[in-house]
């Protein structure tokens, strides 16, 4: 009987520590990958403005493969973002939809999973007014930015 309360113990102790490392994976890894992405996608939206670009395709900017992008306005409610990935995210636990107005939540969608996701600022490259028309696919996710002191990106269709 000891012995079977020992080895009990001793998995629940295993699942305790798998839990809490796949926690630090999902929030504290992919930070550098996100700040990275961030400032590609505002580095691109400044040469777009320069005349360097005369488009700002996102999979140019990616240096991972993704099937989709879908962009969240702060304050999206979970079952909203579980309804348009059409699976649930575990991200939306991390309170990721508290981010003030004027930044626009970019999540990465690969074979139904969660790849990266990104908050951008409104300043250079503004997402928001894309949320509504989103998912994109990489041939579809092509930007351009209509005037040059307006930083609301427009869909080349």
């Amino acid at each position: 009987m000891y012995r079977a309360s020992q080895i009990r113990q001793s998995f629940l102790t295993f699942g305790f520590l798998i839990t809490i490392a796949i926690t630090v994976a999902l929030v504290l890894i992919p930070v550098n990958q996100r700040e990275k992405l961030k400032e590609d996608l505002t580095r691109a939206a400044r040469m777009y403005r320069i005349g360097y670009a005369s488009h700002i395709a996102l999979e140019n900017f990616t240096d991972f493969a993704w099937d989709e992008v879908h962009i969240f306005l702060p304050g999206t409610s979970d079952v909203t973002i579980k309804q348009r990935l059409g699976f649930y995210w575990q991200g939306t636990q991390l309170d990721l939809v508290t981010e003030p107005e004027g930044f626009a939540l970019l999540v990465f969608v690969k074979e139904r999973r969660v790849i990266r996701w990104v908050w951008m600022p409104g300043n250079d490259a503004d997402f928001t007014h894309l949320a509504d028309q989103s998912p994109f696919t990489p041939q579809t996710a092509i930007f351009f930015l209509p005037f040059d002191d307006d930083p609301a990106l427009q869909v080349i269709r």
